[in-house]
């Protein structure tokens, strides 16, 4: 029809809301004339964010061992986010989304476990949250695994800090669980 309004991007696909990665991938069709090779040249692109942003996790987590198991774990790492076996992942343009709530997980407990009780990580791990939720539904995992990570951490901020993590993971279960977009159609 020639039209496409936010309505579009919000509404689920199957039972995901794949907001984000619908913008990227509307983005990259423009940008490429609807060629996938650049959806799958982003895929690659955001692999090597996921591995980045591991070895920026295993270097602060693992200071004080070997260096011969910090390079295996590496290793590891770098095996199982380029693995063969999502050949799937990599064939197909439309796995973006999968990519991208990895990527954002991944950012979340980083950002919160290189700045305990700052509100830059919070912040910075609030919003990879929101976008991993509203890229792939696994993505509200993330909610869980940062909450048990604030919990644990050892700060003063920690109970303040848990609690306004919990309220924008339930304003985030909320919007991300409206039949179809409600929401949406009524702002």
């Amino acid at each position: 029809e020639g039209k496409l309004g936010l309505f579009d991007l919000w509404q689920q696909h199957n039972e995901h809301r794949i907001f984000f990665p619908k913008l990227i991938m509307l983005g990259l069709a423009w940008l490429s004339n609807w060629n996938i090779m650049l959806e799958l040249y982003t895929n690659v692109f955001l692999a090597g964010l996921i591995l980045v942003f591991l070895w920026l996790l295993l270097r602060r987590c693992l200071n004080d061992c070997s260096f011969k198991t910090y390079w295996l774990l590496l290793l590891i790492a770098s095996c199982l986010v380029f693995s063969s076996v999502q050949h799937e992942n990599w064939t197909w343009g439309w796995q973006i989304q999968i990519f991208l709530s990895v990527l954002t997980t991944v950012i979340s407990v980083w950002a919160v476990t290189g700045w305990p009780g700052q509100c830059k990580g919070l912040l910075i791990s609030a919003i990879s949250a929101v976008v991993a939720s509203y890229s792939f539904n696994n993505g509200l995992l993330t909610w869980i695994i940062v909450g048990i990570i604030l919990f644990v951490q050892k700060h003063h901020r920690r109970w303040i800090f848990l609690a306004v993590w919990i309220l924008i993971f339930i304003i985030t279960y909320i919007l991300n669980n409206q039949p179809q977009g409600n929401f949406i159609k009524s702002t």
